[in-house]
């Protein structure tokens, strides 16, 4: 494969490809329109947005490489046709250029036209010498944002405005040879797509599975019972099924403030609210300390004691190695020495029960819970060994979307891979 060297900065192409900036690329008519919704004094007032009507679009408004229509603002046709400018049109491709900047989006839309926001702008391809998903695609290369991340550097303001745009570089492939990149990397995204939407199908599985299980409506063989149901403070439950408080099997435990003590090398792991998640994982913020008084075994529960998340619980059994030594800062608290109760079981119980947590907050910026009210929480008790093969069902349910995303994740550094070596040339397709 032949090089030549470009002048641009981004390296060397193919022999066969050209190195072109936008506005070249508008001069030899390969883009027929690029503009931006820079609309003046006809910016639309907030009175002026519909429910229905026009779709206005913004950067907010790109999802997984398209428009996204169901959360968009719409406008009156009257008013949407007094725009001069950012009006876009079915296949353009949408460049986010002001305020979030970067992500790109193909316009699909059976409308004549939409109008675009102030932070957003379009290309408008010519089929016969430049491929629309091709140069979606391109827009997103490393070698591209490479170049407007430098213009923004130059800035206090976190944008790239059209003029600065097209002055930006494009590595533009024969005709052909755009098309079969551009299907190579829309099949991958098809499977991305796929697997995000198997994803949300799987979790809303696992919602209505929790729903039934966690309240008894439905029961997992060999715990099928003829003896019916009973009213409770909580609801109709099992007959055989009893309601307790939380202090009534478990003893809860406030972290404590550790932060004189933090070393950069230390024997313990300190939790704190940054480094417990709301997807219950833990994450890399942790900070090592030299001494703590109390320390977590792998049956102990994790809750978040303030914040957004203020009720949320971690089972440490499904992230610590029993070898781990980890205490907890402030703000943050734990269940311990749980009595008949299957940690997994509970803690999904818990989960399921948000709304509990969230109305027992207490303060304003910054909601926190009080120990009154975490004791104070009634759990549904089923028998030990079901509430055990209640938490394999779900575990097991944990398990499946986790593998899916894994795949997904693998799957998205593979088209990462690909943009890479098809939009430099260094693997060809044709």
């Amino acid at each position: 494969m032949k090089t030549k060297s470009a002048q641009s900065g981004i390296g060397s192409i193919t022999s066969d490809w050209e190195l072109k900036q936008i506005e070249a690329l508008i001069e030899d008519g390969s883009i027929l329109g690029h503009l931006d919704g820079n609309h003046g004094e006809l910016y639309p007032r907030s009175h002026e947005f519909k429910g229905y009507g026009i779709p206005y679009i913004g950067a907010t408004d790109f999802l997984n490489g398209f428009v996204d229509f169901a959360e968009c603002k719409h406008l009156a046709a009257a008013r949407a046709n007094q725009f001069r400018k950012g009006i876009a049109k079915n296949g353009d491709i949408l460049f986010a250029h002001n305020a979030t900047v970067g992500p790109v989006a193909l316009l699909v839309t059976p409308l004549e036209f939409v109008i675009l926001s102030t932070t957003a702008t379009y290309f408008r391809c010519n089929p016969i010498k430049l491929d629309n998903i091709f140069l979606k695609y391109a827009l997103q290369a490393q070698q591209f944002v490479r170049q407007y991340r430098a213009v923004m550097a130059q800035s206090t303001r976190f944008q790239v405005p059209i003029t600065a745009q097209r002055k930006l570089f494009l590595t533009i492939p024969p005709l052909s040879e755009q098309r079969a990149i551009a299907s190579a990397l829309s099949d991958v995204d098809a499977l991305i797509n796929s697997l995000d939407r198997l994803i949300a199908k799987k979790e809303d599985m696992k919602q209505a599975a929790m729903q039934q299980l966690l309240t008894g409506k439905t029961r997992l063989p060999g715990f099928q019972r003829k003896d019916g149901f009973k009213h409770s403070e909580i609801g109709v439950i099992p007959e055989d099924w009893c309601i307790s408080e939380l202090r009534e099997f478990a003893r809860y435990e406030n972290g404590k403030s550790y932060e004189d003590d933090i070393v950069k090398n230390g024997d313990y792991l300190l939790i704190t609210l940054d480094s417990i998640g709301i997807d219950g994982k833990l994450k890399s913020q942790h900070k090592q300390i030299k001494l703590a008084l109390d320390t977590l075994s792998k049956n102990d529960l994790v809750m978040i004691l303030s914040d957004v998340a203020h009720g949320y619980f971690l089972g440490l059994t499904d992230v610590i190695p029993e070898s781990g030594k980890y205490v907890l800062n402030q703000r943050v608290g734990a269940l311990r020495s749980l009595r008949g109760t299957d940690p997994r079981y509970l803690s999904e119980f818990i989960n399921s029960r948000q709304s509990y947590f969230k109305t027992c907050g207490q303060g304003s910026s910054q909601q926190n819970l009080a120990k009154k009210d975490i004791l104070d929480f009634l759990v549904l008790v089923p028998s030990l060994p079901e509430q055990r093969a209640i938490a394999i069902v779900i575990s097991d349910m944990d398990a499946e979307i986790a593998a899916l995303e894994q795949r997904r994740d693998k799957t998205l550094q593979l088209k990462q891979g690909m943009m890479q070596e098809l939009l430099t040339g260094r693997i060809r397709l044709i």
